[in-house]
């Protein structure tokens, strides 16, 4: 595998990968399955023995994303996850590659069957839902990742977040999580994104949650709005298309994705 790769550098000096098939479960005998691969137990091996590889990226199509992640996120290796499971529970991991572990690609096999006759399939409506979000969202998690400003929001990851949760945003804030629709593994889940632009001033992303702002010093109270706006970014410009006041000034995002921008007062 390494002569191939040094192969291919001389003529084309791209960046090259190896995607993996994970160990099987319930196979204990090598060669039962694809055995040959940078599992987890010889990514060292592989990492000495072929240097012109850049990247040992794994094949997730486990319920258990995160401890996979875990494993193949290393100084050496960033993440990148060349396929995925395609079903719609699976949608939500994109938000733990890019903005948890810090990884650079995320890919549902087939994704080439997401379009029939020109209209995304309904098993892929979360997909898209999700991708269309995220898509003017990079400029911002390229330029915040590996800064801890980056807060993915995942309804049931192992980790007991099944209907709420807290994100730590400073010694004074927290933003307070709550799952607006019922877990099911089976169906689509809340998810979404906490974007820190500055001590007052936060994105927030995704679908089916909503999060009220909490002040941790004086006496027990929700951060005060200055501004909370719907929009878009075009780069690293926001770009609003309605404020919101009065019964809506609150951070509540239904089963459409969108974005929000809230500036809290100082």
């Amino acid at each position: 595998m390494d002569a191939v790769a040094a192969a291919g550098k001389q003529a084309y000096p791209l960046p090259f990968y190896v995607n993996n098939w994970l160990v099987e479960g319930g196979e204990v005998r090598a060669g039962n399955w694809p055995s040959g691969g940078p599992t987890v137990h010889v990514l060292d091996i592989w990492k000495a023995a072929a240097a012109h590889i850049d990247v040992l990226a794994p094949d997730i199509y486990y319920p258990k994303f995160f401890d996979v992640a875990v494993q193949y996120t290393r100084p050496d290796n960033p993440l990148f996850v060349p396929e995925t499971n395609s079903v719609p529970y699976f949608a939500a991991n994109a938000l733990l590659t890019f903005a948890y572990f810090n990884g650079f690609g995320f890919s549902p096999f087939g994704i080439d069957s997401f379009v029939e006759n020109g209209t995304v399939t309904p098993a892929a409506a979360e997909f898209e839902d999700l991708y269309r979000v995220l898509r003017p969202l990079l400029p911002l998690i390229a330029r915040y990742q590996y800064t801890g400003k980056l807060h993915p929001l995942l309804q049931g990851i192992a980790q007991g977040e099944d209907w709420a949760y807290a994100v730590r945003l400073s010694n004074q804030l927290a933003a307070s999580v709550e799952f607006t629709g019922k877990y099911d593994p089976e169906k689509e889940r809340g998810r979404g994104l906490i974007i820190e632009l500055g001590p007052d001033d936060f994105v927030v992303a995704g679908a089916r949650f909503k999060v009220n702002f909490r002040e941790l010093e004086g006496p027990p109270r929700d951060a005060k709005f200055l501004t909370l706006e719907e929009g878009t970014f075009e780069g690293e410009r926001w770009v609003p298309s309605r404020r919101l006041n009065g019964d809506e000034l609150h951070v509540e995002l239904p089963e459409q994705s969108k974005i929000l921008r809230a500036r809290l007062r100082p």
